[in-house]
């Protein structure tokens, strides 16, 4: 009896699973991989989409990849689909990859494998008709109205840059600072053809005598071209002169304060929070928008809200004792609150320390450490505190570089290089202005400072074509600022 019982219970659970069992062997799934040819881009902004061919009214099914650009899609029906990849770079270029079709059969999984476009290919396609040197690259975008969302045409993109060459008589390096100009279209559009690669440029839209801030931005061969919208408020931006006037102002004085910077007010809002590589919070770090009259501190949950903020294109500033200075764009609305999280790596764990102003014995130094926003530095306290008896062991507490060997043989190699150029052995070690010397040529205790840039494509316009495998810049303490020796017998030569 008992037997019987099982056996219709059985019976009765394969009848109850058959129709499910019969559904999924009629519909099929799909695999494949997104493959990004750009190393500063990532697959997993891609989009894919997919729709029955067949059918107008189907819904579009949408997937997204993995960090390593898988994606899958399961539970299809049979039959023949349109598939289509975007990304956003690429969108916001206005240029789509064409779609394709692949069928579903059922009970199988199909594959569909894509190559994301080639930097050259980005370029070419928004450069159409103009044939461009390998280093040169592009910039595309848009520019709107920030009060009302509407194109602004008819405003002025400007780009500057600096650009070095040795002059042919004198064998002298050069620097001459270069520059373009276009205006936008009827729908805000512009588009800045061949602008150097691998050079930071500066741009800034004017429109009606108003700017917006400058906006920096670099483009790397591989990338080819990348996007750049701004938005520009006739009621709130600053006159072109006054921004000119702070900017000549700051350059004379080396200095990143805010003493000389504009006092802006409006009525956009920003809130996010700021955290640490580890993704700890990061409290008491300070944080404002350039040229605005408001700045704030984040609380012990790294949060922070900044309001009475002018709109449109706006520069956050964020800082904090033993990290590099963080200055990113953001996009700000009349009325609106716009949302925005920031991360900082430290370059060195510091103690407490107390800050007293005072002049600096070495003002390029301090003026390039808080300028540059690419390059990471260590100061002569921060030194100290790592108590090293080798210059070269010193690069174990900065990112994107590695330390090779001991002594005279020790070497510092950009890690990226590493990655990229195989024949790389050793970064470009300057000392107090002489370039490719050893690393360990100088004793810890006789350093003021270190700066050092991993990524050549943002070095110091002066380092341009000498930093392939990074660039490390010393400065020596000058001998004013090192230790007098012991007085008595033992500092005039006695026991």
């Amino acid at each position: 009896m008992l037997l019987r019982t099982l056996l219709i219970t059985a019976t009765f659970i394969r009848l109850l699973h058959a129709p499910t069992l019969a559904a999924q062997q009629r519909v099929g799934s799909l695999h494949g991989t997104v493959r990004e040819r750009v190393d500063t881009r990532s697959a997993r902004a891609a989009i894919v989409s997919l729709v029955e061919s067949a059918s107008e009214s189907s819904p579009t099914i949408t997937a997204r990849p993995d960090a390593q650009g898988q994606f899958h899609v399961d539970s299809l029906l049979p039959g023949r689909y349109l598939i289509q990849v975007g990304i956003p770079t690429l969108d916001s270029l206005e240029i789509s990859l064409p779609p394709e079709r692949i069928e579903i059969e059922a009970g199988k999984t199909s594959r569909f494998d894509v190559t994301l476009p080639s930097g050259t290919t980005l370029r070419d396609a928004v450069c159409q008709g103009l044939r461009l040197s390998e280093e040169k690259v592009a910039i595309a975008g848009h520019a709107i109205n920030a009060d009302t969302d509407r194109p602004l045409p008819g405003a002025d993109v400007v780009a500057s840059w600096v650009h070095n060459f040795i002059d042919a008589k004198t064998h002298e390096i050069v620097t001459q600072t270069r520059g373009a100009s276009v205006k936008t279209g009827p729908n805000g559009e512009y588009r800045m053809c061949g602008v150097p690669s691998g050079t930071v440029l500066s741009l800034q839209v004017q429109h009606g005598g108003r700017a917006t801030p400058v906006v920096r931005v670099a483009v790397s061969d591989e990338e080819g071209a990348v996007v750049r919208d701004f938005s520009l408020s006739p009621r709130t931006s600053p006159p072109a002169s006054a921004l000119d006037s702070v900017a000549r102002v700051l350059a004379v004085n080396g200095r990143d304060t805010t003493r000389e910077e504009l006092a802006l007010v409006g009525t956009a809002k920003i809130t996010g929070e700021v955290r640490a590589l580890t993704g700890e919070p990061v409290a008491g770090a300070e944080v404002r928008v350039r040229d605005a009259r408001s700045s704030t501190l984040t609380d012990s949950a790294g949060r922070y809200t900044l309001d009475a903020l002018p709109a449109g294109t706006q520069i956050l500033v964020v800082r904090r004792l033993g990290y590099p200075i963080v200055e990113m764009p953001v996009e700000l609305r009349p009325e609106r609150s716009a949302s925005r999280d920031v991360l900082l790596r430290r370059s060195v764990v510091l103690d407490s320390v107390h800050v007293v102003g005072e002049r600096t014995s070495y003002p390029e130094f301090e003026r390039n450490r808080r300028s540059n926003t690419f390059g990471q530095f260590l100061t002569h306290e921060q030194i100290k505190k790592l108590h090293v008896t080798e210059a070269a062991d010193l690069f174990i507490n900065v990112f994107g570089f590695t330390a090779l060997g001991r002594g005279s043989q020790a070497r510092i190699v950009s890690n990226k290089a590493l990655r990229s150029h195989g024949e790389c052995q050793e970064a470009n070690v300057v000392i107090d202005n002489a370039e490719w010397q050893s690393i360990n040529h100088v004793a810890p205790s006789e350093i003021a400072g270190i700066e050092a840039y991993a990524d050549e494509a943002f070095v110091p316009a002066r380092f341009q074509g000498r930093a392939q495998c990074g660039v490390i810049v010393i400065w020596l303490r000058k001998e004013s600022d090192r230790p007098m020796p012991p007085m008595g017998l033992s500092g005039n030569g006695y026991p």
